[in-house]
This record gives C-alpha cells, sequence and structure tokens, in this order.
C-alpha cells in the first residue's frame, strides 16, 4: 500500500504499454522497488534502471510530465518525510531508463505526503497541494513538534495524526526553468446544496485534477480525503492563475 502506478503514454501513434509501479509498504518494511506491467500482455517484466532512484517512501507523488518521464516528489518512510524530486526518464528504450535527482530552485515546499502533484494544461507546469508531514508534525500556527510514526503504525503515526495538521498551501514547479513558486489557494465548494465561497480546508489522502472552464480558465478540482480526525466527501474548486 501507499505506492503509485504511473500509465506511460504511447509514442508514435501507439497505444500506451506500461505501468510503472513505485514504492510503498509491505510487512512492515517501506520499499524502493520498481516493477513495470505492460499493459498489452499482462505481463510484469523487470528493467534495468541506471542511477540512484528515490529512497524507499509511502505517499510519494508520482506524475508522468510526458512521453518518457514520471516525476516523483514527497512521501515518507519510518523515519523521514521527502520534499526531494526525482524523475524516471525511460527516453532510452527497454533496458536503458535512469533515474535523475532535479535539485530545483526558489524556496521548496515543505516536506511531505499525501499530498497530490497536477500536471496543469500545456504540460509546462506541476502544481503540488496538500498533505502533512507525518515525521515532523507540524503546526502552521507554531513551531514543529519532533515525533515519529509509532512501532504499532509505522505508515501513519496512529494518534499523532490527531495533532498534525494538514498542509493548505499549494507549490507550483516550473518544468521548464525547475524553479518552485508558492501560489494563493482559494476555492469555492461544489458541494450539492452549497453554493457559497469558503476558504479551501488543508486535507491530505485527496484526488486533484486539472479542469479548463469553456472561456480558458484552468481550476484544480480536488475530492475528498481527510484532515486529522475528519473526512471530507467534498469538492473543491481552485483558480490557478
Amino acid at each position: 500500500m501507499g505506492h503509485t502506478a504511473s500509465l506511460l503514454p504511447g509514442t508514435d501513434g501507439r497505444k500506451p504499454q506500461n505501468l510503472v509501479v513505485f514504492g510503498g509498504f509491505r510487512r512492515r518494511s517501506f520499499l524502493n522497488d520498481l516493477h513495470v506491467l505492460d499493459v498489452n500482455l499482462w505481463r510484469w517484466q523487470t528493467v534495468r534502471i541506471r542511477g540512484d532512484g528515490p529512497a524507499a517512501r509511502v505517499y510519494h507523488s508520482a506524475t508522468v510530465i510526458d512521453a518518457h518521464r514520471v516525476l516523483f516528489f514527497g512521501g515518507n518512510n519510518l523515519h523521514q518525510c521527502f520534499n526531494d524530486i526525482h524523475i524516471l526518464d525511460t527516453s532510452g528504450g527497454d533496458g536503458n531508463w535512469k533515474w535523475e535527482a532535479m535539485v530545483a530552485g526558489g524556496v521548496r515546499p515543505r516536506p511531505r505526503s499525501g499530498h497530490t502533484a497536477t500536471l496543469l494544461p500545456g504540460g509546462k507546469r506541476l502544481l503540488v497541494w496538500g498533505g502533512w508531514d507525518v515525521v515532523t508534525l507540524a503546526d502552521d500556527d507554531g513551531p514543529a513538534r519532533s515525533g515519529k510514526p509509532s512501532d504499532s503504525d509505522p505508515v501513519h503515526g496512529g494518534e499523532r495524526l490527531l495533532h498534525a495538521s494538514a498542509y493548505n498551501d499549494a507549490w507550483e514547479l516550473d518544468l521548464q526553468t525547475w524553479c518552485w513558486t508558492r501560489r494563493k489557494v482559494t476555492g469555492s465548494s461544489a458541494d450539492v446544496g452549497d453554493g457559497g465561497v469558503v476558504a479551501t480546508q488543508g486535507r491530505i489522502g485527496h484526488g486533484a485534477v486539472a479542469v479548463v472552464d469553456v472561456s480558458g480558465a484552468v481550476s484544480l478540482c480536488a475530492f475528498g480525503g481527510q484532515a486529522a480526525d475528519e473526512r471530507f466527501a467534498d469538492v473543491r474548486m481552485m483558480p490557478v492563475t
């Protein structure tokens, strides 16, 4: 559990072929292995990858940013929450994939897991929203409090979650200049029977997609997730400028 599964698009008009599975948690162990499923033959295959991949982790994000690259960001293991970036480059073809650690400029987002990382229309910007640091429990209104997940719940830390704050910050990564920029978060509720404008709540474990309206305006559409002891079944629309 806590892994990612990314479908690489087909090239030269071909159908998608490879589903890339990375990381997760199994039998009290955090994983950093990578598996590839050929979705045409329905067969798992082993791919040789050059370079050093990400450390073992769960609840990271994996975003396909073009036909040959997947961007991995964040996640956590028992001892650390991450805000690093790794690129899996498959352009070399079978047997010649490679890992590349990227160092982005600007002020970096805080380490986090359980966030979303959404590729915006045009394919040149990535928007990270939400998540939390379950290893170093932090509160927006006060100093960070050191803590580690419990042995009984090494992924989430058991009742420590009740004292952690879900982040409500948004960060844009320019995929051409590789620079981070913090974005203002506003939102409106799309709940049935609730049309008011509200302050979007921070959360983890939600889903998010980029949507474009008839005027061409782009918004991040987020659904569900949770914040400490509260779970959501709402839809939030957040304009992206």
